[in-house]
């Protein structure tokens, strides 16, 4: 009897083991089938925000900077238009060879949200946003948003053509969609001890989204089985959170459910496996963001009110540069104008 219950706490303390080794903010390795999704042709398109990256160190190469620029694109495509984004990409050791990236976000001082996302997003619907004694300055708009942080040692295929990926490495423009996806705040921030979980102090607005200041219920809720996300638009869309008995810090609440057959909430399902790509950024996704408030389309008021519709990829006209003429000659196509210049799509 007591030979089984040592080999019983044994098995216990090794589960613990895997699970208290999961941030909520890294990108881990997988062993499970290879999922291979391309984006479509015919995508969404849902903003306009710009990424800015800094490559910082000397061991970044031109090919990772082409992935993860590519990435970007991604990933702009399919997030609601806010204030531009600033992003440090930089390599790095890890000690836990089954980290793939590590996302670390630039906390906000002395604010309810930590989460500069969140508050880039108040700020352009209401340029004169001060909410939580919050008023947003120059130097706010210019700093790091994130810190990307790949690892050195794992094997990534920098390949934009999905049809050239390795199986015997990972595809890097997956690893940094997820890691661009953390970065912007699907990251639930929480601390747990027994049957409870607490939310940090300060979080981020999916947390408080999510969760509630009732450490019992949140447990309870996190190995439900019933946590969802889903729009507050009015979406009929309900997607399915990681959510399942026994609670696991870093995985819980913080990844869509196991589902490979879901191509609206593959990319942040749990774990990247070698072989595997994803390009399509999911109505999963879209969805996150609409539940935690970022709603599109921005609708200006006054007497000029305009809405903004969502486009779609295969109805982009390339740029065809700016250009000065009479404005009897200027083409359909015309976007802005001034006295002067012109610009076309």
């Amino acid at each position: 009897m007591k030979r089984k219950t040592m080999i019983l706490t044994l098995m216990l303390s090794c589960v613990s083991g895997v699970y208290a080794q999961n941030n909520p903010n890294n990108v881990y390795v997988s062993g499970k089938t290879p999922l291979q999704i391309n984006a479509p042709t015919d995508r969404e398109i849902i903003g306009g925000t710009i990424i800015n990256v800094t490559y910082e160190g000397s061991r970044i190469s031109n090919t990772l900077k082409g992935a993860f620029e590519y990435a970007c694109r991604l990933m702009e495509e399919r997030m609601p238009t806010i204030y531009p984004l600033n992003i440090k990409v930089q390599i790095a050791n890890f000690r836990d060879n089954q980290c793939l990236a590590m996302v670390e976000p630039i906390p906000m001082q002395n604010q309810w949200y930590d989460d500069r996302a969140y508050y880039k997003r108040s700020s352009h619907f209401d340029p004169g946003y001060t909410g939580e004694y919050f008023e947003p300055t120059l130097d706010f708009f210019k700093g790091t948003d994130a810190v990307i942080k790949f690892s050195a040692t794992q094997p990534f295929d920098y390949n934009l053509n999905t049809e050239n990926i390795q199986p015997n490495k990972y595809d890097f423009v997956t690893v940094a969609l997820q890691a661009l996806i953390k970065a912007v705040g699907f990251s639930c921030k929480t601390y747990s001890s027994g049957t409870t979980v607490t939310i940090t102090d300060p979080s981020n607005k999916y947390t408080h989204s999510i969760l509630s200041s009732n450490s019992s219920d949140n447990y309870r809720y996190a190995i439900s089985g019933q946590a969802t996300i889903q729009a507050a638009s009015g979406s009929k869309n309900k997607w399915k959170l990681e959510c399942n008995a026994p609670y696991k810090p870093g995985i819980s609440l913080n990844y869509f459910a196991e589902e490979p057959s879901n191509k609206e909430t593959a990319i942040m399902q749990y774990g990247i496996s070698k072989g595997s790509y994803i390009r399509y950024v999911g109505n999963g996704i879209k969805d996150f963001f609409s539940f935690c408030g970022w709603d599109r389309p921005i609708i200006t008021s006054g007497k000029n009110s305009i809405s903004i519709e969502n486009g779609k990829a295969n109805s982009v006209i390339a740029f065809q540069g700016v250009h000065s003429k009479e404005k009897s000659d200027l083409p359909s196509n015309r976007l802005l104008s001034n006295d002067n210049d012109d610009v076309y799509i």
